[in-house]
């Protein structure tokens, strides 16, 4: 079968927007995944797809330097997708600093091996178990499923980036905050139940030192608040994840010409 100078262009701009997403998602992009596995699932996912991508004959260029800007494009496609998706972990692990401030492991932090930062003991807590469950709801198969639908809205080389999409992330990068508060809530009403009972110790017993007693007390009452918590992890994960498939798919389309 001879190969012509669109099918090599087809090739390139797929497997520019399948590599971005696979080195960018979490569970596929992290660095405890090989880098040859990661090529090697980027270029099994364009093969898989190749035959379905529609490619507009007018987008074929022969200047280097308009390819690459197509690339670019394609590159750019896979970063937003990526990003909106990483969203509902950030929030996730935004909840976990909230709550180790609050019990008073603010100064505790470990290393993300994934982003190579130092994030909170309870945050990255949170972000393992987020994980989990992300893997229990077949949220990698989203992923995948994701990375070919973008493909039906957005023709190779035809993507547009509106003004409702900065708006479309602006939004979205907000919602972070509102997702940490709400995972963090129940460990936030327990340890406020707590300052108001030690408040309350302060004024009918003032001999007691409430400072030192409360420190191990609210470390106490927050692990076990947590702990409880994680039941219903999963069920709040699930519907922000929910969420966040509807905001992907509305953006795929955001983008489509």
């Amino acid at each position: 079968m001879e190969i012509t100078l669109p099918d090599i262009e087809k090739v390139m701009l797929i497997l520019a927007r399948m590599t971005t997403l696979m080195v960018v998602m979490p569970i596929f992009g992290y660095d405890s995944v090989p880098l040859p596995v990661k090529a090697g699932l980027s270029i099994l996912l364009t093969i898989i797809v190749f035959p379905f991508v529609t490619f507009i004959e007018s987008h074929i260029v022969y200047n280097p330097i308009m390819f690459m800007v197509m690339i670019a494009k394609e590159v750019i496609v896979g970063l937003i997708i990526s990003f909106m998706i990483n969203l509902v972990f950030f929030g996730v692990q935004f909840a976990g600093q909230i709550v180790g401030i609050q019990i008073g492991f603010g100064i505790i932090n470990v290393i993300d091996p994934n982003l190579q930062v130092q994030v909170s003991l309870i945050g990255q807590l949170n972000y393992m178990v987020a994980l989990l469950v992300f893997l229990a709801i077949d949220g990698h198969l989203f992923l995948i499923r994701a990375m070919v639908y973008s493909f039906e809205y957005i023709p190779l080389a035809g993507a547009v980036f509106p003004g409702g999409l900065v708006e479309k992330a602006v939004l979205l990068s907000g919602a972070v905050f509102d997702i940490g508060i709400r995972v963090a809530a129940p460990v936030m009403v327990a340890l406020f139940i707590t300052d108001v009972a030690l408040g309350i110790t302060a004024r009918v017993a003032p001999q007691m030192n409430v400072f030192i007693v409360g420190f191990p007390l609210k470390i106490v009452v927050g692990l076990l608040a947590l702990a409880f918590g994680m039941s219903l992890f999963a069920y709040v994960f699930n519907k922000l994840f929910t969420q966040f498939q509807e905001h992907l798919i509305h953006t795929i389309r955001l983008m489509a010409p």
